[in-house]
């Protein structure tokens, strides 16, 4: 499971920098500009803050803060730093659990006072399939203005990788 896991966070992160690569040719005009899915400046900034969310949850079952937000995130240069940071913190996680770490339940409080019980690996498969929604409108965001970010697919990363 932890192979399994680990591989499909480093997919996460090469399709990530393909999207954070496309971004960077993009004008200030083109990244804040209104799409069907908000700006790609929205994206990116849920993405980076929903990544941080979920590892944060994962690792200690708590937040003790939010991430930044869109508002407080004012530019690509800002929200690509928070995710270069955030990706060195979830490599360390996910490099120190054990397969019984990646088993293990969870018990999770929303805001509203619901709880519910996951296991590790369902909370860090939600965040990297969430991830990939949300890499999936940046694309189409790029693709928009000309700077598509190419094939994203699984098989492509493990073909770069080999």
């Amino acid at each position: 499971m932890k192979e399994m896991i680990v591989t499909l966070y480093e997919y996460n992160c090469w399709a990530n920098k393909r999207i954070f690569d496309g971004a960077q040719q993009l004008s200030e005009e083109q990244y804040q500009a209104p799409s069907a899915f908000g700006s790609l400046h929205h994206v990116l900034s849920h993405l980076a803050g929903v990544e941080i969310l979920w590892r944060t949850l994962a690792q200690h079952g708590t937040l003790s803060q939010l991430p930044p937000s869109e508002q407080e995130l004012t530019s690509l240069d800002e929200v690509h730093a928070l995710w270069q940071e955030e990706e060195k913190r979830c490599r360390a996680f996910l490099e120190g659990l054990t397969e019984a770490d990646i088993a293990a339940e969870l018990e999770l409080t929303s805001p509203r006072g619901d709880t519910n019980s996951y296991a590790r690996w369902e909370m860090l498969n939600h965040m990297l399939l969430h991830s990939m929604q949300h890499r999936t409108e940046a694309a189409a965001i790029l693709t928009e203005h000309g700077r598509s970010p190419g094939d994203l697919d699984f098989l492509f990363f493990i073909r770069e990788r080999k």
